[in-house]
């Protein structure tokens, strides 16, 4: 999609995707029911929005690194410091796709 959009457009919806898929797990922890976990999961994901929101308005080349960040955070959940019930399969499938776009985003923007 990336590909068919003028480069600012691309850029808005590349934040506008990093808001959304940050508040995933805030849905998950939401399920869990333990107001610690809403709290963490509500926490992190206002801080994507926020570091989305300032990297579009500053320097959208930014975004990508917001995706691997992700990822990152994806990882950080097979700890034992969360134990909010999230299917098996998701944090592997979300890392391979954070690190997908955060890559493809920089290759598409190199053009």
């Amino acid at each position: 999609v990336h590909l068919l959009l003028p480069t600012n457009a691309s850029e808005v919806l590349a934040a506008a995707l990093l808001c959304m898929i940050a508040g995933v797990y805030f849905g998950f922890a939401t399920l869990d029911g333990r107001w610690s976990a809403i709290f963490l999961e509500g926490g992190v994901a206002c801080l994507f929005v926020g570091f989305a929101t300032w990297a579009l308005l500053t320097n959208p080349w930014l975004l990508p690194f917001g995706y691997l960040a992700h990822a990152i955070w994806d990882l950080l959940h097979h700890s034992p410091l969360f134990k909010v019930t999230i299917p098996t399969w998701y944090i592997p499938a979300c890392v391979v796709v954070d690190v997908a776009v955060g890559l493809g985003l920089w290759a598409v923007w190199s053009f």
